[in-house]
Formats: structure tokens, sequence, C-alpha cells
């Protein structure tokens, strides 16, 4: 039962991570980190492809905090798929400046 609870827990985070995730990149363009001028580039499309390999990993991470008993540890790793994108979005954002 304890399992179930915890893949619905990491369910329930990695959705909210897109949420995140997309809030993220409106408040990036709403502080003018991006531009309006680097749609024609390519640069939301890459971006968002390389942040979807990121929350694949983030999830598998995650996946492997289902079966972890040391509890600061399996936070950690449920906490990948919400909080991950989201960073890789703001370093890949202030890397290509």
């Amino acid at each position: 039962m304890t399992y179930m609870l915890r893949l619905l827990i990491l369910f329930s985070l990695s959705l909210l991570g897109g949420l995140v995730f997309s809030l993220s990149i409106n408040f990036l363009i709403m502080g003018g980190l991006i531009s309006a001028d680097s749609v024609n580039e390519d640069f939301g499309q890459t971006l968002i492809e390389k942040a979807v390999y990121v929350w694949i990993g983030a999830v598998a991470l995650g996946l492997i905090g289902v079966f972890i008993e040391h509890k600061a540890t399996r936070l950690a790793l449920f906490a990948c798929p919400l909080i991950l994108p989201s960073l890789y979005a703001l370093i890949y954002t202030l890397s290509s400046q």
C-alpha cells in the first residue's frame, strides 16, 4: 500500500513539474531573459525538447525513490521531477545568452 501511495505522489509531483516548468518559462519571458525574437531561431523548441529528456530522467530518479526507505533521500528524489526541468530551463537560457 505504501508503494502505491508513493507512486501516486510521484505522479502528482510529475504533473506539477509540468506546471512549474511552464510558469518558469513564462517568468523568463516576462523578465526579458528569453526574447520574443528568439522564437524564429527555434530556441523554444530546442529548450522544450531537451527539458523533456531532463524530465524523463527526473521521473526515473523519482521511480528509484519509490523503493528507498531513507526519508530524506526519498523526498529529494521525489522532488526531482518537480524542480529539475525548470532548473534546466534557467541554466540553458542563461548559458545561451
